[in-house]
């Protein structure tokens, strides 16, 4: 219960629900992908002739879609500290909607907290600047844009990194 409440968004009742329904014994799922097809939080992949059809979620274990769905909204709507849920979820509903959104974000809480039942390690914080990090090419072309969209000229150079620095 206490790793749970480390994981933004998730209060006692999501953590009571998630234990009552799938337990802390993880061989019975292989990957987090299965705990998450189980639960019902993954997508439809149907297609047929190169035509993608609807990607609705099934209707798995529908306590655990519910609780964590909640779950998700309040991680994506927590103002007093950006985390990694809030940035996740603007990402996805500024091109796929909300819901979508919620939907992807209830997906990657399960997956942390399938690691976090397997390994017994308590949650780590990505940050919210996590897509930034690890894409920081993508991040300088888009702020880019957006300046040159406002009008500026831009000219930038690489930051000159001393020997100092490179020693720790």
């Amino acid at each position: 219960m206490a790793l749970f409440r480390t994981v933004p968004g998730v209060d006692c009742i999501t953590a009571w629900t998630v234990i009552a329904e799938i337990g802390v014994d993880m061989s019975r799922f292989a990957t987090s992908g299965n705990l998450a097809s189980w639960c019902g939080l993954c997508p439809g992949n149907s297609a047929s002739a190169g035509k993608r059809h609807s990607g609705k979620t099934s209707k798995d274990n529908r306590y655990i879609r519910r609780v964590l769905a909640q779950a998700a909204w309040a991680a994506a709507r927590i103002n007093r500290k950006r985390n990694f849920f809030t940035t996740l979820s603007f990402r996805i509903s500024s091109r796929a909607g909300m819901k979508k959104a919620a939907v992807a974000v209830a997906h990657r809480m399960l997956s942390i907290i399938y690691s976090m039942i397997r390994d017994g390690s308590p949650y780590r914080e990505n940050g919210a600047d996590y897509f930034d990090r690890i894409h920081p090419e993508r991040t300088k072309n888009k702020l880019m844009a957006q300046l040159q969209r406002l009008g500026f000229l831009l000219h930038l150079e690489p930051k000159q990194i001393t020997p100092k620095q490179l020693s720790c």
